[in-house]
């Protein structure tokens, strides 16, 4: 490949979409979680050869991280998703607001970071559940997974999806 290439390609790197949903409005309806992951899924599906077959492969993933922001979100605020195409994997972020101990909770079972500090896996209930469930589809995708503080109050978790998926 030509340096001329590789330079026109590196320039398709970047911002993909954003969507921002207010709070309150998704969690008005369990069925937003769907559509909503429906539509993160198509978008990042096309980077793949096959976009309908990418996008049925990493649906089950995208949409455990919607339910666990309808689930773990307060009622105001925005809720973000962003995507993000990078050399290698696309990035779907998504930031809410929710309790400090539930963004504590939640990081600690991904074992992401809170103020800056990395945090082991160690709480149970409800997030627990949710989290070690979303955990299993992204192994079994091979998706990478972290959670970290945007704020006080406020939480990004990122799924880095591989533009060639290989179940383990």
């Amino acid at each position: 490949m030509s340096v001329a290439a590789d330079a026109k390609s590196e320039r398709r790197y970047g911002p993909m979409a954003t969507l921002e949903l207010d709070a309150a409005l998704l969690k008005s309806q369990w069925e937003l979680c769907d559509r909503v992951s429906e539509y993160l899924s198509r978008i990042v599906g096309q980077i793949h050869g096959d976009p309908a077959r990418y996008s049925n492969f990493l649906a089950v993933t995208v949409n455990e991280l919607v339910e666990l922001a309808f689930k773990a979100s307060t009622e105001v605020g925005q809720v973000k998703f962003e995507l993000d195409k990078e050399p290698g994997c696309v990035r779907v972020k998504l930031s809410f607001d929710c309790p400090e101990d539930t963004q504590a909770a939640i990081c600690k079972e991904i074992g992401g970071t809170i103020n800056g500090e990395v945090v082991a896996r160690r709480t149970s209930g409800w997030i627990a559940k949710d989290v070690d469930r979303l955990a299993r589809f992204a192994d079994a995708c091979q998706v990478e997974l972290t959670a970290a503080e945007v704020s006080p109050n406020r939480i990004a978790l990122t799924a880095a999806f591989l533009w060639q998926e290989e179940l383990a």
